[in-house]
């Protein structure tokens, strides 16, 4: 969860022991008082070593300038202690946001394509273990339709946001919460459902001929949800009652 924190004057570097089981993580550090020049990175438990230069990180982000945020990603492939280290470039003083998970959010600045990592905050494609988050303000509102599938273990379209599942399919580990817009709009671009699907006060969807939602577990209508299929197919798939 986001940790907020104050950096002195003058602080040179600090740095907090982390817990990572295998997975892929964005990590974000966010300025939102003062004008401290932050970076920050990731240092593994591997080496002998005691003490590493700030170049021996395994991921990391020194793009900004003051009071700029500062972003990375990083796939963990053996659960371990690791390392997060910040370190200031001016000497300024100034509170700070830090945030580690698994979650993946849509920027939608490039284009529609979800496959795109552009697209995403951290510059990296969503896998099976993410959780993908589409809230409005992007350009673009993302596609499944280019080049490839998708994956997430998790989507949750916020309200005013919409996904689009078109070409391709997109496979979704747990659980959809809509919020806002799902469309399925074409006949070879299906949305599975491994978990629930909820559809909350004011969501929308609709599916286009020949298009699918295949749910393995509950689907989920709220009061005011304003989903008026059309055309398309719902399929529920397991051996018990949904």
């Amino acid at each position: 969860s986001p940790d907020t924190n104050y950096w002195p004057q003058n602080d040179v570097v600090q740095i907090w022991d982390i817990y990572l089981t295998p997975g892929t993580y964005v990590f974000r550090l966010d300025i939102y008082s003062g004008t401290p020049d932050l970076d920050f990175g990731l240092f593994s438990s591997n080496g002998a070593a005691y003490h590493a230069h700030r170049q021996s990180r395994v991921a990391g982000s020194t793009s900004g300038g003051p009071g700029t945020d500062e972003v990375f990603s990083y796939t963990v492939t053996t659960a371990d202690w690791y390392g997060l280290c910040v370190w200031n470039n001016n000497g300024n003083n100034g509170y700070f946001i830090l945030d580690v998970s698994n979650d993946i959010q849509w920027l939608g600045q490039v284009s529609h394509d979800w496959n795109n990592p552009a697209n995403w905050l951290g510059n990296i494609i969503p896998d099976a273990t993410m959780d993908v988050i589409i809230a409005p303000g992007y350009t673009y509102h993302p596609k499944v339709e280019t080049s490839a599938n998708g994956h997430c273990n998790s989507v949750r379209i916020e309200a005013g946001a919409r996904l689009e599942v078109t070409a391709y399919d997109l496979f979704v580990e747990t659980d959809v919460y809509v919020y806002g817009q799902l469309d399925i709009s074409q006949n070879n671009g299906d949305l599975m459902v491994y978990d629930d699907i909820y559809w909350y006060p004011g969501s929308t969807g609709s599916m286009g001929f020949g298009a699918e939602i295949l749910v393995h577990n509950n689907w989920w209508f709220y009061n005011t949800a304003n989903v008026q299929f059309n055309d398309g197919r719902v399929r529920f798939i397991g051996s018990t009652a949904s």
